[in-house]
């Protein structure tokens, strides 16, 4: 069927998204990551899953045609510029949540 990168990715410059399989009406969350670049982030997770080359589940469900792989945006984290530091945190905070 092939990975499916929700518009939520577009928007979203930095943040937490996650990779979900829908399948017979469920949808299960798989992989879940953090990035300062999502948009970029879920392309190289597209093409690991496509290649053959991401994590055994995501890539047998590929292969599944009933089954859709969808990358969306579970958290958008904002830059707030008081220290790198502090927006480097809640980056890695959010992804606990």
């Amino acid at each position: 069927m092939g990975v499916i990168i929700d518009e939520s990715i577009i928007k979203c410059v930095r943040g937490v998204y996650g990779i979900f399989i829908e399948l017979d009406g469920n949808r299960t969350c798989e992989y879940v990551g953090k990035s300062e670049e999502v948009p970029t982030r879920a392309e190289y997770h597209k093409n690991k899953i496509e290649g053959g080359t991401h994590i055994k589940v995501l890539v047998n469900t590929n292969k599944d045609s009933k089954a859709k792989i969808i990358i969306a945006v579970l958290e958008d984290v904002s830059y707030v510029f008081d220290n790198y530091y502090k927006d480097a945190q809640r980056l890695a905070s959010a992804e606990n949540y």
